[in-house]
């Protein structure tokens, strides 16, 4: 099902660039659309407190228990699949700590993977992720990951996304 998601998007990608070369997109006047800028697929990879289905997602608490390398070992196949389905991106989203980022970072690297990747993280005080950990120590495990181009903020209330954007770019 991973696989057959990101395949379903690219197909839909495809159809649309193929039905504007047929009736000729340039002549579109909704300046909302981007006339030069490609379109993107992105494999959307969430957290492990969404696989809980606990709410864990929107807390970052996943107990003692539950390691780097335990995240790893969850997520490892799962990016594997996302990869060889062939997105444009890997979108890390709605990571809740900085045990997870740091998982999401290493397996990366482990995993050399070379599409591009962004991570966003949540936040319910403006400050730090859902977990209390530093939002500025995730970004700076994010920044330190090559493969990852971007990072950014979801599933926050929307009166905190300027402060947190200040933050990132610090």
């Amino acid at each position: 099902m991973l696989r057959r998601s990101v395949e379903i998007a690219r197909e839909a990608r495809d159809m649309y660039f193929e039905r504007c070369s047929k009736s000729s997109c340039d002549s579109v006047t909704d300046d909302r659309i981007p006339k030069h800028r490609p379109i993107l697929v992105a494999a959307s990879v969430g957290s492990y407190g969404a696989y809980l289905a606990d709410g864990s997602e929107y807390s970052g608490n996943y107990g003692d228990a539950i390691t780097v390398e335990t995240l790893k070992d969850f997520h490892r196949r799962r990016v594997q699949v996302l990869v060889e389905s062939a997105p444009d991106l890997i979108a890390f989203e709605t990571i809740p700590n900085k045990i997870e980022a740091q998982a999401y970072a290493e397996l990366l690297e482990e995993e050399n993977i070379k599409i591009p990747a962004w991570f966003s993280f949540n936040s319910k005080d403006g400050v730090n992720v859902v977990s209390g950990d530093s939002l500025l120590e995730c970004a700076s495990i994010a920044e330190s990951c090559k493969r990852v181009v971007s990072v950014g903020i979801n599933c926050t209330p929307p009166r905190f996304i300027s402060g947190l954007i200040l933050i990132i770019k610090k």
